[in-house]
């Protein structure tokens, strides 16, 4: 009885005041990574009343330029944390209390941190604004649940099932087999190759994996979604299954190993593979011992079947039936050699100065953002022994005679005192982050930095300052 209570006593309402039309889900395949939320449609205006979907407290709000823009974190008793983003503006207690530290602490950008007891809501209480700040691609509602201790992602639309009309089930249009090579054959070849269904019937020897291309789609609105639930039976037995009703914030680029990559480089169309490689942890993906291969080994009929269903239970099924028919396998690729790429373990490859795990990256925003290196979540994952020096803008006096004082760079230094990467959110952020690749690729370390005399004033004692 008690439970009832409380369980009722938590659950979520919906964020808005009308009903819900999705822009995006969670979960949806994304080059390099997973969709980490759903994006609530809002009649492509800003302006939209926001409210807090259960009891909890303020917990956190941050200001940008790029990334969420304005966000909302609601911490929920029940040990989850609901997130808003890209606002265009804050109920006025938050409002006030932003202005108050930006005023203090003379910046524009930044995460504020409140205690519980500052800021309490309850469930449906105005929150803010909806908008199109940040890395926005047009007026929405990005909505996250993160689990609280450990930030890993929930599917929000889990919680949200009743504000949401959906009795539509997933589309399934194709399917790709991938036979392993001197292993497997299908269709009398051993490259993987895309078919339809409705052929119905198919012939194969030894060890191959498939995929299945599938997109969801809801009442009311045009636009396509990943599917939640995959999975894939031969002879009524699960050999695969794909729920993705939750994922650990640090294994978003395993979605480049789940997903056909280079497929969806070519046609930008994503391929799901049944199957699991070497090195791939997602842990909503679930096989037998076979790691979802299947092995054609018996002159016989084998039936396989896609189920593929969404958060309302709307399901598609497709089938078709395999003949294994013996032919030759063809000969195993050698895979030798020190510069062998393999996703089963880390890879460091370097030639003549060339290191593939020292790639410099930027986003040419106002100001920039740019970064080399593991990022912070990272290092902590890996267990790697690190410190954080800091710096910051308004202390450069370039910066300050360029009226370009809104920025902060963050040095990431081993135990050992090598230099392992860097975060630079400010102006010319990719030209900083340029000289710490270089000193990175010749395992520099802060003292080789800090020894380093920078032509004053430049921004790029920016840098200096975080290494003394």
């Amino acid at each position: 009885m008690l439970a009832s209570l409380l369980l009722a006593a938590l659950a979520y309402v919906s964020p808005v005041h009308y009903p819900i039309e999705l822009a995006g889900n969670f979960g949806e395949p994304r080059p390099n990574h997973f969709h980490a939320g759903i994006d609530v449609k809002t009649d492509r205006m800003t302006g939209k009343p926001l409210y807090a979907m259960a009891d909890g407290f303020i917990s956190k709000v941050s200001v940008g330029t790029h990334g969420f823009g304005k966000a909302v974190y609601v911490r929920h008793p029940d040990g989850n944390t609901s997130v808003y983003v890209h606002l265009d503006d804050f109920a006025p207690q938050i409002e006030a209390a932003v202005k108050r530290y930006q005023y203090a602490h003379k910046v524009y950008a930044t995460d504020i941190t409140f205690p519980a007891t500052m800021m309490p809501v309850h469930k449906g209480q105005f929150i803010g604004f909806s908008g199109n700040t940040g890395s926005s691609q047009g007026p929405h509602l990005h909505l996250e649940l993160h689990r609280t201790q450990t930030g890993d992602l929930l599917d929000p639309l889990a919680y949200l099932k009743a504000y949401v009309r959906d009795t539509i089930a997933p589309a399934v249009y194709a399917f790709k087999a991938y036979p392993v090579p001197g292993e497997g054959t299908f269709q009398h070849g051993s490259s993987p190759r895309v078919f339809t269904f409705d052929k119905g019937h198919f012939s194969a020897w030894g060890k191959v994996g498939f995929g299945v291309r599938t997109m969801d789609h809801m009442n009311g609105v045009y636009n396509s979604f990943g599917s939640r639930l995959i999975r894939l039976y031969c002879d009524c037995r699960l050999v695969f299954s794909a729920d993705i009703n939750g994922l650990p914030q640090s294994m978003h680029r395993m979605m480049n190993s789940w997903g056909d990559y280079d497929h969806f480089m070519q046609s930008r169309v994503w391929f799901l593979k049944s199957f699991v490689e070497p090195g791939n942890r997602l842990p909503f993906l679930k096989t037998g011992q076979g790691k979802g291969y299947i092995l054609f080994n018996e002159r016989r009929e084998y039936r396989l079947r896609y189920v593929v269903s969404d958060v309302f239970s709307n399901q598609t099924v497709r089938e078709f039936t395999v003949l294994g028919t013996p032919e030759a396998l063809g000969t195993k690729p050698v895979i030798a050699g020190p510069e062998a790429l393999l996703t089963s373990r880390d890879n460091h490859w370097q030639t003549d100065g060339i290191r593939l795990d020292v790639v410099p990256s930027a986003i040419f925003t106002y100001p920039e953002a740019a970064c080399v290196g593991p990022t912070e979540d990272q290092l902590k994952q890996s267990g790697t022994p690190y410190t954080v020096r800091k710096s910051f803008y308004r202390s450069n006096g370039k910066a300050v005679a360029m009226e370009e004082t809104e920025g902060l760079l963050k040095l990431f230094v081993a135990e050992d005192g090598k230099l392992l990467g860097c975060h630079v959110y400010g102006a010319h952020a990719a030209d900083i982050v340029q000289e710490v690749s270089a000193l990175i690729c010749h395992e520099a370390t802060v003292e080789d930095l800090h020894d380093t005399i920078h032509i004053h004033p430049t921004l790029s004692e920016i840098l200096l300052d975080a290494a003394m």
